[in-house]
């Protein structure tokens, strides 16, 4: 029994090891990329001597925690995949307190969405809500309200 207890604690050991190091390539992987954008995934692979694969499971994780983004440019004939940081304008929102309009950022996201043909719906002061379609002048809506 002692044989197997030795192997599951040595398999435990490995399996926080190799998570830690992940940890770390990731987090080293997002500075990169925040500093250097426009890499694909093989120059980062080069760059930061990270194996591709490993790269490639991390890239993936970003992806699906909304951290970054694939840009396709085609360069040559070619379409190359380059790597970017997400920024706010890569979201899209729909619902808006009325109060929060002047604020700069609200107001951009606005017309983001505007820009993007969504439909915005405000939440007014009076508890009703007010929809903003896509043609809408925004600032005629806001002096109206």
């Amino acid at each position: 029994m002692s044989y197997m207890a030795n192997t599951l604690e040595a398999t435990k050991v490995n399996s926080e090891r190799m998570q830690k190091q992940k940890e770390r390539r990731k987090e080293k992987l997002l500075k990169f990329i925040m500093n250097n954008l426009g890499e694909t995934a093989y120059s980062l692979s080069k760059k930061l001597e990270i194996p591709r694969t490993t790269i490639l499971d991390i890239l993936n994780e970003l992806e699906g925690d909304l951290q970054i983004k694939y840009v396709e440019l085609i360069e040559k004939g070619r379409t190359k995949k380059t790597i970017h940081t997400r920024t706010i304008d890569d979201f899209h929102h729909d619902r808006f307190n009325f109060e929060a309009i002047n604020i700069p950022l609200i107001r951009r996201l606005v017309e983001n969405a505007q820009r993007s043909e969504i439909v915005v719906t405000f939440d007014m002061l009076d508890g009703s809500t007010k929809i903003l379609m896509p043609k809408d002048d925004l600032q005629k809506f806001i002096d109206n309200n």
